[in-house]
């Protein structure tokens, strides 16, 4: 028994070693694993820095380019190849060749100098050479290439921009293929880093036919013109050059499709989503987009108003909306626009009194409903009166053969406003001074205009006999403040800023044109200036318009609101609908009595009341019938132009008075859209415009 006892004891004992010595060796095993791996981790943890480094310097690099500043693009050039070369001695030291054992870090190892040789070729042949590119060309950062510097340095500069692309691309292509045949990291965090670079080869893929086309679809066309028509050119003395505005026309139609399909381009798939720094762009080129839409947009209208290398003359007519008119005013103040060797110039405003005579022309004749809707005594007897017709083209031809008739000299067509787009114009040019000390900007100019300066002077005896000449005066002095702004710097941002002031304001008919030659008409008129009434059954509108038949400053407190009810389906195919409309006299006491004493501005034949006559135009192939009114007016209907129309003249509207119309409109058979509503503009929305801060 003790024998065996020694003898398990024994074998006991030698287990034990055994198992100390297994304990020992994996100890030593894990030691040496974790001298080793911290060994490798605080290498890869140096590459990790050197990579951000690498990372860091491609960034500067690329700002740099962007700025156009060679000397910072330079440092980050040499420092993006020092960080190569030692990230490429490091991964070429002896200690990495254990961990290459393991087939997946050899793998690894290997892309990372693929990456490398990447980075230094599109060093060698993208960045450097970029970097002289810039250096020798002197082109600015890209973000100054904007809507407001179309001229020679930005010619040049697009001129510079695609010398570069075409210089580049085939390098550009080259490093894409290389990066776009990369192999994954085996490491997730190795991937991770480069997989946002992966969508590059995509990119360029995609944009390399579009980027290779864009110097010569693109970049030297706006060269061409920017350089040979500088948009600084526009503005000639006292004039304005029209060949400089049709060149950038001509430009805007060329390069649209271009820019149309980069824009489309930049949308397609996921690309934005894969590279958010595109966004910039992209939005930038939905920007040119919508320039280009405008510009092709009102092309044929610019083409015909500004006659395309023909001379040109026009009526400038601003319609006084304080003396109201169903057309808009009383055309106080007149000016002209002469285009002459393509230079534009506008004349002075002057007093209607000193441009359009009464006397119709002789080619004017006038119809039975014409007598009848718009008075003998008013419309037919006096041209200056033809304001008292809502239909503008027939008020300016009526204008336009006066005026051939009193200077022998026949108006291509006749521009009409009201102050209202003065005012509208105040962002674009700011404020102005008038010589009585008074600014006008966006917030307080109309309601001057239209009303405080009348009160103002004609509400003064000093002034007595000589206010309508001063306030006449001040009108014209704002109009020629206002477009002397516009065409101080001009630039092509403004100018379609302008076009959409136009087109806004013709929807209101704040702003009209008339053109003599029919075909330039029919551009107008498709464009939506004329200032027709309702021609298209398919499009019905419903005309509300108004006159006050009296010399007086009363439009300031006439308020005319229209409102058309839910349609009602008749068994004809037609579509009925009820509207109202409100017509108020808003003038206040005080007012009236200060008005009372000063004759003009309230009519002291009349003491505030309105003197009114009211127009309710059908749509086109409709009907107006079933008037009924809470001041027992009556209504009679007659027909203009193929228009049904009812109307009531010579009614008073009392201070503090409203009267409220209703009646029925009928559309043409088979039109299911609801009416669109035309008013005369008036001014009751400005009443509680304030002077602006230095006006004392």
């Amino acid at each position: 028994m003790k024998i065996i006892r020694k003898l398990k004891g024994h074998l006991i004992a030698k287990d034990k070693r055994k198992l100390i010595i297994i304990i020992s060796a994996v100890a030593f095993l894990l030691l040496v694993t974790v001298v080793l791996g911290i060994f490798y981790i605080s290498a890869a943890l140096g590459l990790k820095e050197d990579y951000d480094k690498l990372k860091f310097s491609m960034t500067a690099c690329l700002n740099s380019l962007k700025t156009g500043d060679t000397v910072l693009a330079n440092a980050a050039i040499s420092e993006l190849d020092s960080t190569s070369g030692k990230m490429r001695a490091e991964l070429s030291d002896g200690k990495w060749a254990l961990p290459a054992v393991i087939p997946a870090v050899r793998e690894d190892l290997e892309t990372a100098v693929k990456c490398l040789d990447i980075v230094d070729k599109a060093s060698d042949t993208l960045l450097k050479p970029a970097v002289a590119a810039i250096r020798e060309s002197g082109m600015p950062e890209v973000k100054s290439v904007t809507l407001d510097n179309m001229g020679p340095d930005l010619g040049l500069m697009f001129y510079a921009y695609s010398n570069v692309i075409d210089e580049l691309c085939p390098a550009l292509t080259d490093v894409m293929n290389d990066l776009n045949g990369l192999p994954k990291f085996n490491i997730g965090m190795l991937e991770n880093k480069i997989s946002k670079y992966r969508a590059l080869p995509e990119a360029t893929e995609q944009f390399m036919p579009l980027i290779k086309r864009a110097p010569d679809e693109l970049l030297r066309p706006a060269a061409d013109v920017m350089t040979e028509n500088p948009f600084a050119k526009l503005k000639v003395d006292d004039g304005m050059d029209t060949s400089v505005i049709l060149a950038y026309i001509d430009l805007g139609i060329k390069i649209k499709p271009f820019v149309g399909e980069v824009d489309e381009k930049m949308k397609e798939g996921s690309l934005l989503e894969k590279l958010p720094e595109l966004k910039k762009i992209s939005k930038k080129l939905d920007d040119i987009a919508s320039y280009m839409d405008k510009l092709e947009r009102y092309e044929p209208f610019l083409k015909a108003l500004v006659g395309d290398g023909k001379d040109k003359f026009y009526l400038v007519v601003a319609q006084n909306s304080a003396e109201l008119r169903a057309c808009g005013g009383f055309p106080g103040s007149v000016g002209t626009a002469t285009i002459k060797n393509n230079i534009l110039k506008f004349g002075d405003f002057k007093t209607v009194y000193d441009v359009i005579p009464q006397k119709h022309g002789s080619g004017i004749k006038f119809s039975d409903s014409e007598v009848k809707l718009f008075h003998k005594d008013w419309y037919v007897a006096k041209a200056r009166s033809a304001s008292a017709n809502p239909d503008f083209p027939r008020c300016a031809e009526i204008w336009a053969a006066a005026y051939g008739r009193g200077h022998k000299k026949n108006p291509d067509g006749v521009i009409s406003l009201t102050p209202h787009i003065i005012q509208r114009l105040m962002p674009i040019t700011g404020p102005v001074k008038l010589s009585n000390g008074v600014t006008l900007d966006e917030n307080y100019c109309i309601w001057y205009l239209q009303h405080d300066v009348y009160f103002e002077y004609f509400g003064n005896p000093k002034y007595k006999g000589k206010a309508n000449d001063i306030t006449d005066g001040l009108f014209a002095e704002t109009a020629n403040k206002v477009e002397d702004k516009l065409l101080d710097k001009p630039n092509v941002k403004n100018m379609l800023k302008l076009l959409q002031v136009l087109e806004e304001s013709s929807k209101d008919r704040v702003f009209m044109i008339w053109m003599k030659d029919k075909e330039e008409q029919q551009i107008v008129k498709d464009l939506g200036f004329s200032g027709s009434l309702n021609e298209d059954p398919d499009n019905p509108e419903i005309g509300v318009y108004y006159s006050i038949k009296a010399a007086n400053k009363l439009g300031p407190y006439v308020s005319l609101s229209t409102k058309v009810g839910k349609g009602k389906a008749n068994d004809d195919g037609t579509m009925s609908y009820t509207v109202t409309v409100e017509l108020s006299n808003t003038i206040d006491d005080a007012t009236l009595e200060f008005g009372r004493n000063n004759g003009y501005l309230t009519s002291t034949k009349y003491a505030g009341d309105m003197k009114s006559v009211i127009y309710f135009f059908a749509p086109a192939g409709g009907t107006v019938k079933s008037f009924k009114n809470d001041a027992k007016i009556k209504v009679k209907t007659t027909n203009y132009n193929g228009l049904e129309v009812g109307y009531a003249s010579g009614f008073f509207l009392k201070p503090g008075k409203t009267i409220v119309f209703k009646y029925t409109v009928t559309t043409a058979p088979g039109v299911t859209k609801k009416p669109s509503i035309s008013v005369t503009p008036t001014l009751t929305e400005y009443a509680d415009s304030k002077p602006a801060e230095d006006n004392g």
